[in-house]
């Protein structure tokens, strides 16, 4: 009986160890399983890591050939600007200059205009009676000796017949060329005239 006692306690020790084992085993297949699918889950984890990161190195080269691009067309138009700021700056020192010239010639033109028109259209006739004119009062001087008494009129009456004859007899009458009558504008059309005012060192030359 007790040999048959021990057997039993055997065989039941070497089911409970066989068991034991088992769910050892059981649990080591289950947990490489768990390690299993964990890393197959990681594994397209990092594929699909790694297509957006090649994905956002693309789009990082692309980005930054645009930025060298754009930077080399934003050096290119600063330097366009640079020189068209030299070319205005230049144009503009042109144009001031042209307009100092235009109106040095404007004032030129009206002040030659005056002088010109004034022996045509005279503003003032007595501007043509220059008895102080250098050229003209030592003419007076040696023709009438000059007026030694103002008050004796009639030698100023003398003095006028003098010079009234030494006019006759030394001024040689022509008839008046046609003149030129300037514009306002010197765009405008010039006209011409038949008969002039002159000024008496002009008579006399």
């Amino acid at each position: 009986m007790r040999k048959r006692g021990g057997s039993l306690k055997s065989k039941t020790f070497l089911i409970a160890v066989t068991i034991a084992l088992s769910l050892i085993i059981a649990g080591q297949v289950f947990y490489i399983y768990r390690q299993h699918i964990a890393l197959q889950t990681l594994s397209s984890l990092y594929a699909t890591l790694k297509e957006d990161y090649e994905t956002l190195e693309q789009k990082h080269a692309s980005l930054t050939s645009e930025h060298f691009s754009l930077e080399s067309e934003h050096n290119a138009l600063v330097s366009d600007h640079e020189s068209l700021q030299r070319e205005y700056d230049s144009l503009e020192s042109q144009n001031q200059y042209l307009e100092l010239r235009y109106d040095n010639i404007k004032d030129n033109y009206k002040r030659l205009r005056n002088t010109i028109n004034q022996h045509s259209h005279p503003s003032n006739f007595s501007d043509f009676i220059t008895p102080k004119d250098s050229a003209i009062s030592p003419i007076v001087i040696q023709v009438t000796g000059g007026w030694s008494d103002q008050t004796d009129y009639g030698e100023c009456w003398e003095d006028i017949k003098k010079m009234y004859d030494w006019v006759r007899n030394n001024i040689e009458y022509r008839g008046d060329c046609l003149f030129p009558l300037l514009p306002s504008d010197p765009t405008g059309n010039i006209q011409w005239i038949k008969s002039m005012w002159q000024f008496p060192n002009e008579t006399l030359k």
